[in-house]
């Protein structure tokens, strides 16, 4: 058995990718020794990882973000102001608030993350 690095599934020997992500086994035999939380109790709402492209790969409370359209799993990263239209008619645009989006860097398909209150 092994571990996804991605998702904290058991996955079983035989398999080159794990059944829930399919994020692919790591080259190194990684332990797998006792229980882990699981991945929604992870503290960080995001994880970040930058690649060398200048695109990043995503985990959202431990999961890999995939696109949901190509499957594609590197994104760019952007924030976008969530306009109302009581704010916008007083010229108070700067007091909306915002929204973190990851943009799918094969396809352009664009998740919207509101912030956690």
């Amino acid at each position: 058995m092994w571990r996804c690095s991605a998702c904290g599934e058991l996955v079983d020997d035989q398999f080159e990718a794990c059944w829930k992500c399919q994020e692919p086994k790591p080259a190194a035999p990684v332990e797998v020794s006792g229980e882990v939380e699981p991945a929604a109790a992870w503290v960080d709402n995001f994880q970040e990882t930058k690649q060398p492209d200048g695109t990043i790969s995503v985990r959202v409370f431990g999961q890999v973000l995939s696109c949901t359209v190509c499957s594609n799993r590197t994104f760019r990263e952007r924030t976008s102001l969530l306009n109302t239209a009581g704010l916008t008619f007083l010229r108070l645009d700067w007091a909306n608030k915002s929204a973190t989006n990851f943009i799918c860097s094969k396809c352009g398909y664009v998740f919207g993350f509101l912030p956690q209150s």
